[in-house]
Order: structure tokens, then C-alpha cells, then sequence
């Protein structure tokens, strides 16, 4: 079972959520751009955008380490310490004047999910993986092609023994 689009359906809820709250706030305070010094639009505007700046990154390291095979277990855990971080920070903006224990929970639940989706990337053994295939994938299309009035290859970069060469990285 996938596990990343779980988390992400939740989180776009949330999102929409954030969103109308935002868009019903403007109407109510009839600006259109900007806050028009508003401190609750403010905080409002600043929680929606927070959340699309941290959750996309978030989202996108769950899914390279479920790539990489990591145990669903971890996933899960990455996507509720990323919802719950996401929820208490919206909260915090959207529906308190002041909480700053919660919020600062929030982007601590937050940041930690990010820490942790970049520990279980696996991207050791990803780039391991994308530079087999990279080489499978030359060694079925065969050496470069040569220009029809010349029988030697016009770029040695390019010969088939350098494409196969193992990367310095490996």
C-alpha cells in the first residue's frame, strides 16, 4: 500500500481549509491585496502561506523514501508528526490571537518531518540505483554515432568506455 497520498489528501483538506478561511477574511475586511493592516488577515495570510512553503518539501521527501522502500511505518510516522505539526500551527494562526506554544510546536513537528523524511531518502542508495539504470540504459542504445564522413568519434567525452566508466561518487 502507498502511504504518501494519504497524507497528502489530508493535508490538502487542510489546505483548502486554510485557503477559505483566508478568502472569507479578505471579503470580511473587504481588501483584496495585502492585509490592509489587519493584524488577524495577517496572521490568516501568513499561516496559509507557511504551510505551502514547508508541507510540498515535506510530501516530496515522503515519496522519494517510499521509493527508496522504506518501511511504511516510518512513512506513517513522518506524515502524522508532519499533520500534526501542520494542524497545530494552523491553529495557532488561524484561530487563536496568540499561541506561540503551539505554533512553535507546530514548526518544531514540522521541521522534524522534513529532518526525518531526508534521513529515510535513501538517496545513497537511490543515486546507486539511477546510475545502474543510466548505464543499462546506454549499454542497450550502444555507442554514439559518428559522423557519416568520418569513421573516428568527433568527441572522446562521449565515447561508449567513458559512459561506462563507474562515477567518482560510487
Amino acid at each position: 500500500m502507498v502511504v504518501t497520498p494519504l497524507y497528502a489528501s489530508i493535508l490538502a483538506f487542510v489546505y483548502v481549509a486554510l485557503t477559505y478561511n483566508v478568502i472569507r477574511n479578505r471579503y470580511r475586511f473587504k481588501v483584496s491585496l495585502g492585509d490592509g493592516g489587519h493584524t488577524k488577515l495577517n496572521r490568516l495570510i501568513r499561516g496559509h502561506g507557511n504551510f505551502s512553503e514547508y508541507v510540498p518539501i515535506s510530501l516530496l521527501l515522503m515519496v522519494i523514501a517510499e521509493l527508496a522502500n522504506t518501511d511504511k511505518t516510518i512513512i506513517h510516522l513522518i506524515g502524522v508528526i508532519l499533520l500534526s505539526g501542520r494542524l497545530l500551527h494552523g491553529y495557532a494562526l488561524a484561530l487563536t490571537d496568540s499561541n506561540m506554544f503551539a505554533r512553535r510546536t507546530g514548526m518544531i513537528l514540522t521541521i522534524a518531518s522534513i529532518v526525518m523524511g531526508r534521513k529515510w531518502t535513501g538517496t545513497g542508495s537511490l543515486s546507486r540505483r539511477l546510475a545502474a539504470l543510466i548505464s543499462e540504459t546506454i549499454g542497450k542504445v550502444g555507442p554514439p554515432r559518428t559522423f557519416s564522413n568520418s569513421s573516428t568519434n568527433l568527441c572522446p567525452l562521449t565515447s561508449r568506455e567513458s559512459l561506462m566508466r563507474k562515477p567518482m561518487w560510487m
